[in-house]
């Protein structure tokens, strides 16, 4: 519907409305401090919404998005006037309405004047307040790490060979190549100040992926000897302790990810992005001058480029093209970050190694939970650290679990789950077969993909009193997150299901609230299972075929067994919409002028297909 076509719509929507002569409302659009990821696959898209609003004395109207190509629909902002002047809440118009560009006034003027409503171009502090308050509930502490095109001397070029290499390196996952943490000793020929001469991939122990860099064998002995002490980490280090961390686009700080996003610089796995940080008497955050982001770079690929032979001989040599010119650099693997916790005290160190550290309470949880925002993540990754070098070591980083879980090997058991749309008459259900070891994170992204949701809002699971809720949800509702919720991937859905505890409820876009009942129907054993993954399979394959495909695809983590009735439309005003729209279908004579037949008329509610569904539940791996 373009702006012409909506005008009458809104003329009659508000022409009965009362006016206050002496009320002016503001309607203005902003883009949140905020990527969000669209869409599912390898090569993800992240888009940094924007959303205009309109503000009157008593309130807001519902936030209305930019859509996938970050633009707005042609009738947002009127659209976004009719719903505040509709509202339960108002119910009449202003005399004024303010906005601060023209093209908005352009828009707004056909359908207002005519009602005696003027339309002005003025500044909006009440919306710039309003605005405001909304970044500080993404970014509470504001944004902790200045951007790296802050960096004097520092160029898009520059960090796009540092992306090229972190990408390189996230995807050779050098973490994962040992249980323990790896040290490797780089020699730099030629080159008498390198910064680093250690670098330790980070994230054997499930903590943040990355690399620390460490200037001396003595600066790395040191950090393991403190690892109860943060205080004397930074108050013994000489200089900055610098790291690189990996995170996915919409977690690394708001001004690299526009330099990303902007630039298409590569990222890793997953959307993956390198985050070069230092961290400098405990109070600072840094980012790396040009040469340092050079040495960063050929440190990456140095590891990304290894060979299996070159690894198992425990050296090798690279020449590395970084823009401070060719760097010529001699690798070493010399151990685990454990063997670099005796020194002087190695008498402690082997305590340390033998023994469980117990944490008490007010100790290192403590230390981090008060610790100045911007160094919180470091020292939750150096805590992970500590336990991972520790065998039988546990700490503790206050409620939130850290961990994220993968399952693997065979499946021992499985839990067969009825999700239903409550409200929903004749109901919408689906019948979900998953892996008892699965997080609830792998179940929301199975009740998403099997009921047909587009993962485009907030969700959250409640299992009595906790609240879960996974990472990757897109949309302006984001905003409204109190911070409540544990990490759904921390949790195993057998935690919860049991013969005693049947139920959860998975409440889905908190605009909507579509809330669905999760019931437990029966638990069944691995041979029920691998039956249930095998019978699908088209043609009735051989046990042999069945066995190759396992192996070449991995097996499912969750199928789609059954289900009636298809997902209602993203955004149509939740259960009570979507029984009117089940009303317009039934009798679309009497609905013919209704512009709702436009945007859902083609709509099938009885629709499903279970082979259809059950393949893209079949897609989610660990």
């Amino acid at each position: 519907m373009t702006t012409t076509e909506s005008i009458p719509f809104a003329q009659a929507s508000l022409a009965s409305l009362s006016k206050r002569a002496d009320e002016h409302w503001e309607i203005g659009t902003h883009r949140l401090p905020q990527y969000f990821r669209v869409g599912q696959g390898k090569h993800p898209r992240y888009a940094r919404p924007g959303l205009i609003v309109c503000v009157s004395p008593g309130g807001v109207s519902k936030p209305i998005n930019t859509n996938d190509a970050g633009e707005f629909e042609p009738e947002a902002v009127l659209a976004s006037l009719v719903d505040r002047a509709t509202d339960k809440s108002c119910g009449h118009l202003p005399g004024a309405v303010h906005v601060a560009e023209a093209s908005h006034a352009e828009q707004l003027r056909p359908a207002m004047e005519p009602l005696g409503v003027r339309v002005e171009v003025k500044p909006l502090p009440a919306l710039r307040a309003f605005y405001a308050e909304l970044d500080n509930d993404l970014y509470p502490d504001g944004e902790a790490l200045p951007g790296l095109m802050t960096v004097p001397g520092m160029t898009v070029e520059r960090v796009r060979a540092l992306a090229e290499a972190g990408a390189a390196f996230a995807a050779a996952a050098p973490w994962k190549w040992s249980d323990e943490e790896l040290v490797f000793e780089m020699t730099w020929d030629g080159i008498e100040d390198a910064p680093w001469s250690l670098v330790s991939p980070m994230g054997a122990a499930g903590e943040c992926e990355g690399l620390s860099l460490y200037a001396t064998r003595e600066d790395l002995s040191r950090f393991v000897r403190n690892q109860q002490d943060i205080d004397a980490i930074f108050r013994e280090a000489r200089g900055a302790i610098w790291s690189v961390w990996i995170d996915e686009l919409p977690a690394i700080p708001l001004a690299d990810a526009d330099v990303w996003v902007e630039h298409r610089l590569p990222m890793g796995p997953d959307g993956r992005c390198v985050v070069p940080v230092g961290m400098e008497g405990g109070r600072a955050t840094l980012r790396p001058d040009p040469r340092r982001l050079a040495f960063m770079q050929a440190a990456m690929w140095v590891l990304a480029g290894v060979s299996p032979s070159e690894r198992r001989k425990g050296t090798w040599v690279r020449t590395i093209g970084t823009p401070e010119g060719k760097m010529a650099l001699r690798v070493r693997e010399v151990g685990t970050t454990l063997d670099f916790g005796a020194g002087d005290e190695g008498a402690e160190a082997g305590e340390r190694k033998r023994g469980p550290i117990v944490v008490e309470p007010g100790g290192l949880e403590e230390a981090i939970m008060s610790a100045p925002p911007e160094l919180r993540r470091a020292l939750l990754a150096m805590a992970k650290k500590m336990e991972a070098r520790l065998p039988g070591g546990r700490m503790s980083t206050g409620k939130r679990r850290a961990a994220k879980i993968k399952p693997a090997g065979p499946v021992e058991r499985a839990l067969v789950l009825r999700v239903t749309l409550k409200g929903t008459e004749p109901e919408v259900w689906r019948r979900i077969a998953i892996r008892a070891d699965a997080s609830f994170a792998h179940l929301h992204h199975a009740i998403q993909l099997a009921m047909g949701w587009t993962n485009s809002h907030l969700h959250e699971f409640k299992l009595g009193k906790l609240r879960l809720a996974a990472a990757g949800g897109f949309g302006v509702d984001a905003m409204w997150d109190d911070g409540g919720q544990e990490p759904a991937g921390a949790y195993r859905l057998d935690e919860h299901f049991t013969r005693a505890n049947k139920k959860a409820t998975y409440t889905y876009d908190f605009g909507d609230s579509w809330e669905h009942t999760v019931r437990l129907e029966k638990t069944i054993d691995g041979e029920v299972w691998r039956g249930l993954v095998d019978g699908a399979d088209a043609a009735a394959p051989s046990e042999g075929t069945r066995a190759k495909r396992r192996t070449r695809k991995g097996e499912p983590i969750a199928l789609c067994t059954g289900g009636e009735r298809a997902c209602p439309p993203e955004d149509c005003g939740g259960v009570w919409g979507y029984q009117e729209i089940l009303e317009m279908l039934a009798a679309p004579e009497k609905y013919s002028d209704d512009e709702r037949m436009e945007w859902y008329g083609e709509i099938d509610p009885a629709a499903f297909d279970v082979g259809q569904t059950d393949g893209r539940v079949r897609a989610i791996r660990a």
